[in-house]
């Protein structure tokens, strides 16, 4: 089980505050069954050992960058195996970028509303990048029991 203490101690050591701290590892080992939610970053495959470490590095690494992680339970044919799921931060997931370079009238979207966008697509990448650089590294040090 993860240590909730540790992982609570490291997410306010690097500037969280309690209840934020609190709120990142709430639901931490959720129950959750199947499919990922809406706001999924990626559902990552736990180490057939050191489960426990894997997860607690990826607390640590993605309460940097105010993602959330929690470890889920797949059902299977052959039995229910675990992952990790990492989810968005609340302020990435609300950028909705589908809708906003064109107006239902087809015009093109005013300049301020243009920096808008430009600056939200900047926060998802830049968030992103962060993200997939984290998996990178989980990859390469837990490959050996993926």
């Amino acid at each position: 089980m993860l240590d909730q203490q540790l992982a609570k101690e490291a997410a306010i050591g690097l500037g969280l505050t309690e209840d934020e701290a609190e709120a990142a590892i709430e639901d931490f080992e959720s129950p959750m069954m199947g499919g990922s939610n809406l706001g999924t970053y990626a559902t990552i495959d736990c180490p057939t050992k050191k489960i426990e470490g894997a997860l607690n590095w990826l607390l640590y690494e993605f309460t940097k960058i105010n993602g959330v992680v929690r470890k889920i339970s797949n059902p299977h044919d052959f039995g229910n195996y675990p992952s990790f799921e990492v989810d968005y931060p609340e302020a990435i997931n609300a950028i909705d970028l589908d809708d906003d370079n064109t107006s239902p009238s087809g015009a093109k979207p005013s300049k301020a509303r243009q920096i808008a966008i430009d600056e939200d697509i900047e926060k998802k990448d830049n968030w992103h990048d962060k993200a997939n650089e984290i998996q990178e590294r989980y990859n390469k040090k837990f490959d050996q029991w993926l």
